[in-house]
């Protein structure tokens, strides 16, 4: 063995048995609980100062970068935010550790060999962590991230006719990226789990919010006529709050799936985070270690899609196909083959030593995250951080679901006179965005509710269980001071009625439903002196 691979060996072993060490059950328990209490630290001396500086530079003129952007935090400078919490993807800082490995990694690589364009040292450590922590049965496509998996897993599927156009694919709640791909091919994908509201949030004994409801996904099976073709399980459940699956769910799901012939599409974008909960909550699984949970849920899966982005790294993904899965033995040479072709044709050379679009330090990255996400200490504090900033908010009274990885604000209750099709997510987000730079995102009736085109307008026929918008917490991004201290202005502004005045809303402008529209759509504001007149009273509140 090489000195290169040894550094990634040496490092792997320690955070094996790291994940392995027992830790507190009962403790995180608490961190996780719905009441837990916020802490009253102070945010960092940086954070002040970046809180100061945006006050003083960037707050005088926010309101019109906002109305300039169509309202579409998507078109924002990322310097014109002071918290961002766009997405958890790939916006995490790199962990002293992760520097330590990636320095003694690039004193032991040659340049040429971190580079390579095949056969690079890094590629067969990434293909050996992969296995001992995923599952040896797969075979492993890196890609550039998640929604390049799913792109090339969808378009591996149609090429080997697993599935095709017309059909349909059933899900607990796909992600929106996920939806958007699924709709490209002109398949259907149906969402079987209701969106978690805070209501649901606050009142339910289960904490596996995210579960496949059984009845309704039979009864889509139903209704689909021989068109559904697979089982898709999202963990967690990114659309609809966050929320965790139970490995019984998992196991109950892909029951279903192969009495009825459906392949088993695992998307393990959060599936760390998913064991976690599992670990705390389910029976039988207290003294497994995170890893050990992840490949049982994987053992279900034919084929699982993830983002190594939401793995405390910053670029990768990964397909998997299951070699020991008679639902796909007849196709796996055919799907290999379709993504190593496309993939090679759009990120780089991706056969078995291929660089797949990445180069050698990126893959020690990889690595590295992988090392944090299998920590049940790191993983636990990261999700009490939503935790605490959600009960932040809610304290107020605010309308609002903490998930494994995001605050999901009900903002058609913060926003009680503002009419569904006049978009209260996507106002509430141009109104915390102007006043406060809170930078986070509408997943609600623009993506999980039903639209109907009439004459080029697009009417709300079946709205969403609740119009939310996302505040994705980033890894190791913020203080927990300074994320509550920043949120808690926005829940005062509620409970002081500032949103209830509000009635006018956004219009959005050439709008389409394919899934993609809130990354580059625009949206006009219906009533500006209202729009500024909410905007100053949030920041009169955070001046008091």
């Amino acid at each position: 063995m090489t000195a290169m691979h040894t550094t990634i060996s040496e490092a792997h072993v320690a955070a094996v048995k790291k994940s392995e060490k027992p830790i507190n059950n009962a403790h995180f328990k608490k961190l996780l609980d719905k009441n837990v209490e916020p802490g009253n630290a102070s945010p960092t001396s940086k954070e002040s100062e970046a809180c100061a500086k945006w006050a003083r530079d960037t707050m005088p003129r926010m309101e019109e970068t906002v109305k300039k952007a169509g309202c579409n935090p998507f078109n924002i400078d990322a310097q014109d935010v002071l918290l961002d919490l766009l997405t958890d993807s790939g916006t995490s800082r790199l962990a002293a550790s992760q520097k330590r490995l990636k320095k003694a990694w690039e004193a032991a690589v040659p340049d040429h060999q971190n580079f390579a364009y095949a056969g690079l040292p890094a590629r067969a450590s990434l293909d050996a962590v992969v296995a001992d922590i995923f599952g040896a049965q797969f075979y492993f496509q890196p890609t550039l991230q998640g929604r390049s998996s799913e792109f090339l897993l969808l378009k591996s599927m149609v090429d080997a006719g697993a599935i095709g156009k017309g059909d349909v694919i059933l899900s607990n709640r796909p992600f929106d990226t996920t939806k958007g791909h699924i709709n490209n091919v002109l398949i259907e994908v149906v969402a079987c789990t209701k969106l978690t509201t805070p209501d649901v949030y606050a009142n339910s004994a289960d904490v596996f919010l995210g579960n496949m409801p059984f009845d309704t996904m039979k009864a889509e099976h139903g209704k689909a006529q021989g068109k559904a073709k697979a089982v898709l399980m999202t963990l967690t459940d990114n659309g609809g709050g966050g929320q965790p699956v139970s490995m019984e769910n998992v196991r109950k799901a892909a029951e279903f799936a192969n009495e009825n012939g459906l392949l088993v599409w695992i998307d393990a974008c959060r599936i760390f985070e998913n064991a976690f909960y599992i670990k705390l909550f389910e029976k039988g699984y207290e003294l497994k270690t995170l890893p050990e949970i992840v490949r049982e849920i994987l053992s279900y899966a034919d084929v699982a899609t993830l983002s190594f982005k939401k793995m405390y790294s910053h670029t990768g993904g990964a397909v998997f196909l299951n070699r020991e899965s008679a639902k796909i033995a007849p196709r796996i040479e055919a799907m290999k083959t379709s993504m190593q072709e496309t993939s090679t044709v759009l990120y780089g050379m991706s056969y078995p030593k291929g660089y797949c679009g990445l180069n050698g330090d990126k893959m020690v990255e990889i690595i590295s995250g992988i090392h944090l996400a299998i920590d049940p200490e790191v993983i636990g504090s990261r999700i009490a951080q939503v935790k605490k900033s959600g009960a932040v908010m809610a304290k107020y009274g605010a309308p609002v679901v903490p998930g494994a990885h995001a605050d999901y604000l009900a903002a058609d209750r913060w926003l009680p006179n503002v009419p569904l099709e006049k978009e209260p997510a996507e106002y509430l987000q141009a109104i915390l965005l102007a006043s406060l730079g809170i930078r986070g995102c509408g997943l609600g009736n623009r993506l999980y509710g039903k639209w109907e085109e009439t004459k080029g307008a697009y009417k709300l026929k079946v709205p969403a269980e609740m119009d939310s918008m996302r505040l994705a917490i980033p890894r190791l991004a913020y203080s927990d001071a300074f994320l509550s201290q920043t949120l808690e202005i926005a829940a005062r502004a509620y409970a002081e009625g500032v949103f209830s005045k509000a009635s006018g809303g956004l219009s959005p402008a050439n709008y389409n439903d394919r899934g993609f529209y809130h990354f580059g759509g625009c949206h006009q504001i219906r009533n500006e002196a209202e729009f500024s007149g909410m905007v100053q009273e949030v920041r009169e509140i955070a001046r008091a």
